[in-house]
């Protein structure tokens, strides 16, 4: 009888206060924002390199030809190579939305 069992040594954990968990989501929002329009200013600055190159390379033609309005694959590779910057502003966003209401969960 004088046996401990299982459940006598098992030790729960005190959950995280409330202010710590709403300032690391602040931080994060603060981050994520800072790569949202890190990303964004690097893939334009890419993306106008790459029209710049290719105005050098086979003239001024071609540039209109890349800016057309019926060149559909350069605008989604366009939208694809900016996805990921406009996906962490969302998140960063989000992230401020939920700590200025303090819902967590």
């Amino acid at each position: 009888m004088g046996e401990s069992t299982h459940w006598e040594t098992l030790t729960l954990s005190r959950p995280e206060p409330i202010f710590r968990v709403e300032a690391k989501m602040r931080y994060l929002a603060i981050f994520f924002q800072f790569l949202g329009y890190l990303w964004l200013a690097v893939a334009g600055v890419v993306i106008v390199m790459g029209i710049i190159g290719d105005g050098i390379k086979n003239g001024f033609p071609a540039i209109q030809k890349l800016l057309g309005s019926f060149n559909l694959p350069y605008l989604f590779v366009a939208l694809l190579i900016m996805a990921p910057g406009i996906g962490l502003l969302i998140l960063a966003d989000k992230l401020k939305q939920k700590t200025k209401s303090k819902r967590f969960f």
